[in-house]
Protein backbone atom coordinates (compact mmCIF):
# COMPACT_ATOMS: atom_id res chain seq x y z
CA UNK A 1 0.00 0.00 0.00
CA UNK A 2 1.65 2.96 -1.00
CA UNK A 3 1.26 6.31 1.66
CA UNK A 4 0.52 9.60 0.32
CA UNK A 5 0.03 12.87 2.11
CA UNK A 6 -2.92 14.85 1.64
CA UNK A 7 -1.99 18.74 0.78
CA UNK A 8 -4.51 20.81 3.30
CA UNK A 9 -5.90 23.52 0.95
CA UNK A 10 -3.87 26.29 2.58
CA UNK A 11 -0.86 24.69 1.43
CA UNK A 12 -1.80 25.46 -2.30
CA UNK A 13 0.09 28.43 -1.82
CA UNK A 14 3.16 26.74 -0.72
CA UNK A 15 2.83 24.38 -3.80
CA UNK A 16 2.93 27.32 -6.42
CA UNK A 17 5.23 29.01 -4.33
CA UNK A 18 7.88 26.02 -4.66
CA UNK A 19 7.23 25.61 -8.15
CA UNK A 20 8.05 29.46 -8.80
CA UNK A 21 11.33 29.29 -6.85
CA UNK A 22 12.51 25.93 -7.09
CA UNK A 23 15.20 26.85 -9.57
CA UNK A 24 16.02 30.03 -7.51
CA UNK A 25 16.84 28.59 -4.31
CA UNK A 26 20.09 26.86 -3.49
CA UNK A 27 20.50 23.68 -1.59
CA UNK A 28 20.56 25.86 1.59
CA UNK A 29 17.08 26.96 0.94
CA UNK A 30 15.83 23.20 -0.02
CA UNK A 31 17.47 22.07 3.25
CA UNK A 32 15.61 24.48 5.11
CA UNK A 33 12.49 23.51 4.06
CA UNK A 34 12.96 20.47 5.24
CA UNK A 35 13.94 21.37 8.38
CA UNK A 36 10.71 23.28 8.88
CA UNK A 37 7.70 21.94 10.36
CA UNK A 38 9.59 18.26 10.80
CA UNK A 39 9.38 18.36 6.82
CA UNK A 40 5.99 17.73 6.34
CA UNK A 41 5.79 20.72 4.08
CA UNK A 42 8.29 19.66 2.26
CA UNK A 43 7.27 16.39 1.59
CA UNK A 44 3.77 18.00 0.56
CA UNK A 45 4.86 19.74 -2.66
CA UNK A 46 7.21 17.20 -3.99
CA UNK A 47 4.34 15.67 -5.82
CA UNK A 48 3.85 18.72 -7.60
CA UNK A 49 6.67 20.19 -8.30
CA UNK A 50 8.24 19.08 -12.20
CA UNK A 51 8.82 15.07 -12.31
CA UNK A 52 12.54 16.65 -14.17
CA UNK A 53 13.21 17.93 -9.88
CA UNK A 54 11.65 16.07 -7.90
CA UNK A 55 10.44 11.74 -8.43
CA UNK A 56 9.99 9.05 -5.98
CA UNK A 57 12.03 6.23 -5.75
CA UNK A 58 11.36 2.74 -4.51
CA UNK A 59 12.72 2.93 -0.79
CA UNK A 60 13.30 -1.08 -1.10
CA UNK A 61 17.12 -0.46 -3.22
CA UNK A 62 18.30 1.80 -0.12
CA UNK A 63 19.90 -1.40 1.31
CA UNK A 64 21.78 -2.38 -1.92
CA UNK A 65 22.23 1.69 -2.61
CA UNK A 66 23.77 2.24 1.04
CA UNK A 67 26.19 -1.52 -0.03
CA UNK A 68 27.20 0.37 -3.53
CA UNK A 69 28.49 3.21 -2.10
CA UNK A 70 30.32 1.24 0.56
CA UNK A 71 32.19 -1.01 -1.67
CA UNK A 72 32.88 1.92 -3.97
CA UNK A 73 34.22 3.96 -1.39
CA UNK A 74 32.15 6.92 -2.17
CA UNK A 75 32.04 10.12 0.14
CA UNK A 76 29.06 11.62 0.77
CA UNK A 77 26.67 13.94 3.30
CA UNK A 78 24.09 12.12 5.69
CA UNK A 79 21.70 14.58 7.41
CA UNK A 80 19.26 13.54 10.08
CA UNK A 81 16.57 16.07 10.71
CA UNK A 82 14.67 16.35 13.70
CA UNK A 83 13.18 19.16 15.94
CA UNK A 84 14.43 21.49 13.64
CA UNK A 85 17.74 20.56 14.63
CA UNK A 86 19.65 18.66 11.42
CA UNK A 87 22.74 16.90 12.22
CA UNK A 88 25.40 15.82 8.96
CA UNK A 89 28.16 13.90 8.82
CA UNK A 90 30.58 13.71 5.70
CA UNK A 91 32.27 10.76 4.34
CA UNK A 92 31.89 7.30 2.84
CA UNK A 93 31.54 4.30 4.48
CA UNK A 94 33.48 1.06 5.55
CA UNK A 95 30.29 -1.50 5.77
CA UNK A 96 26.79 -1.96 5.51
CA UNK A 97 24.97 -4.41 7.65
CA UNK A 98 20.92 -4.99 7.92
CA UNK A 99 19.84 -5.91 10.98
CA UNK A 100 16.19 -7.01 10.51
CA UNK A 101 14.80 -3.75 9.11
CA UNK A 102 17.89 -2.14 10.14
CA UNK A 103 20.59 -0.77 7.69
CA UNK A 104 23.65 0.20 9.61
CA UNK A 105 26.75 2.08 7.95
CA UNK A 106 30.05 2.45 10.11
CA UNK A 107 32.96 4.04 9.35
CA UNK A 108 35.69 4.34 12.52
CA UNK A 109 33.62 5.55 15.08
CA UNK A 110 30.86 7.27 12.83
CA UNK A 111 27.24 5.22 12.57
CA UNK A 112 24.41 5.87 10.47
CA UNK A 113 21.23 3.80 10.57
CA UNK A 114 18.01 3.88 8.84
CA UNK A 115 15.45 1.84 10.05
CA UNK A 116 13.14 1.14 6.44
CA UNK A 117 9.96 -0.14 8.62
CA UNK A 118 9.88 3.58 8.98
CA UNK A 119 10.73 5.02 5.81
CA UNK A 120 7.33 5.93 3.76
CA UNK A 121 8.76 7.60 0.59
CA UNK A 122 12.13 8.60 -0.72
CA UNK A 123 12.44 11.37 -3.15
CA UNK A 124 15.53 12.27 -5.81
CA UNK A 125 15.12 16.21 -6.03
CA UNK A 126 17.15 18.28 -8.51
CA UNK A 127 18.63 21.62 -7.26
CA UNK A 128 21.24 22.86 -9.69
CA UNK A 129 24.26 20.42 -9.47
CA UNK A 130 23.40 18.91 -6.18
CA UNK A 131 20.87 16.65 -6.07
CA UNK A 132 19.30 14.89 -2.96
CA UNK A 133 17.99 11.24 -1.68
CA UNK A 134 15.16 12.46 0.99
CA UNK A 135 13.84 9.81 3.05
CA UNK A 136 10.39 10.61 4.66
CA UNK A 137 8.37 8.50 7.38
CA UNK A 138 5.35 7.38 6.68
CA UNK A 139 3.64 10.43 8.78
CA UNK A 140 5.48 12.23 5.81
CA UNK A 141 7.67 13.54 8.40
CA UNK A 142 11.10 13.82 6.83
CA UNK A 143 13.58 11.49 8.05
CA UNK A 144 17.23 12.05 6.30
CA UNK A 145 18.85 13.83 3.39
CA UNK A 146 21.85 12.18 1.64
CA UNK A 147 23.92 14.10 -1.00
CA UNK A 148 26.86 14.07 -2.66
CA UNK A 149 29.97 15.61 -0.72
CA UNK A 150 30.86 18.89 -1.58
CA UNK A 151 34.47 18.43 -1.61
CA UNK A 152 34.15 15.56 -4.46
CA UNK A 153 32.45 15.43 -8.04
CA UNK A 154 29.18 15.78 -7.95
CA UNK A 155 28.43 14.04 -10.88
CA UNK A 156 28.77 10.26 -9.80
CA UNK A 157 26.34 11.04 -7.28
CA UNK A 158 24.02 12.30 -9.74
CA UNK A 159 23.96 9.40 -11.93
CA UNK A 160 23.67 7.08 -9.38
CA UNK A 161 20.43 8.86 -7.92
CA UNK A 162 19.04 9.26 -11.67
CA UNK A 163 19.83 5.41 -11.72
CA UNK A 164 17.63 4.49 -8.95
CA UNK A 165 14.08 3.17 -10.07
CA UNK A 166 11.33 5.70 -10.40
CA UNK A 167 7.88 5.07 -8.66
CA UNK A 168 6.51 8.57 -10.35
Amino acid sequence: VENTVKVPFGDLGAIRAARENWRKHDIGAHLNDFLLDGGRSRGCVLPHVSASMAWKILPDVLTSFFTYLSTRKISHARVVCSGGVAQADVSPIDTVDALGSVILGRREQNSFSVDMSRIGTAWVTVHAQTWLLELFDHDGMGAAVLAADPMENTKVWNELLCSLPRLR
